[in-house]
């Protein structure tokens, strides 16, 4: 491939040096596949062509993501909860064995090939010492898919709810209604933009969760009965159900190009 491009020396050099690290962790055991090899080349050779200035191994550790498959789950949580989830990362490399279930239980199933990959001194470990990761995954997200930057944050919005749920869930009394009204109005402005970029598909489930948020069961004054903290317990558990069926949503329309791509375009005509 090297040869078939004619690339100058010192560009031969850099791939090589460079981008060969990451490539031996994007070949898996079922083989190489020539066309995802030169689209994936492509992809990093535009980003930094755009963006000269960004540090060239964690461009590489996100396209690798992006084209890993069985990496999924740890893309999701990239888009999702960004350096909260590589800092959870380096913590769990560093001995904290729950730092990322505690941060998502749905991230129990993160591949131990990908946590060898961000561990140093292999390719990948630059990923997590990255202070800011937003340019990085808009400009990346840009060679890799067909949405904009509008949809990778609504997909963190939603992800982002998750902080408020717990606190409201572990308020001491006399503190829901402010904690309630901080995360309902979180809740409304993530679903917000959810609605914006899917443009349809995703309105029943917007509307089920719009209710329930504001279905809180507040209990009278007094001491809470073993009822109402069942009914509690089951709102906090329905929350939680209905943030993951968005957010899971969000990433498959995000990922398959969905029916939001020709639907934006009607929207912007």
């Amino acid at each position: 491939m090297y040869a078939e491009a004619e690339l100058h020396r010192d560009q031969e050099i850099e791939l090589q040096q460079v981008v060969t690290p990451h490539l031996r962790y994007l070949v898996t055991e079922s083989g190489v596949n020539p066309r995802e090899i030169k689209r994936y080349m492509n992809a990093y050779t535009l980003v930094i062509k755009v963006k000269q200035h960004l540090v060239k191994d964690v461009v590489l550790a996100l396209l690798t993501l992006a084209f890993r498959r069985d990496w999924e789950v740890a893309r999701r949580a990239i888009l999702s909860y960004r350096e909260v989830f590589t800092d959870a990362v380096r913590r769990q490399l560093a001995g904290d064995g729950t730092a990322v279930t505690d941060l998502d239980s749905s991230l129990a199933g993160i591949p131990e090939s990908f946590l060898s990959y961000v561990t140093p001194p292999n390719p990948g470990s630059q990923l997590l010492s990255m202070p800011k990761l937003d340019e990085y995954i808009y400009t990346g997200e840009a060679t890799t898919s067909s949405h904009g930057s509008a949809f990778v944050d609504a997909i963190r919005d939603v992800a982002n709810v998750t902080k408020a749920l717990r606190q409201l869930e572990s308020a001491p009394s006399g503190q829901e209604q402010s904690l309630l009204s901080t995360y309902v109005s979180l809740v409304s402005t993530a679903l917000s933009q959810a609605k914006q970029v899917a443009y349809g598909p995703l309105d029943r489930i917007i509307q089920n969760w719009t209710e329930h948020a504001n279905s809180y069961p507040t209990a009278p004054l007094g001491t809470p009965t073993s009822g109402e903290d069942n009914r509690r317990k089951e709102w906090f558990a329905e929350e939680e159900a209905l943030r993951r069926r968005v957010l899971n949503q969000l990433m498959e329309l995000y990922q398959t190009g969905g029916p939001t791509t020709s639907a934006a375009s009607s929207a912007a005509h």
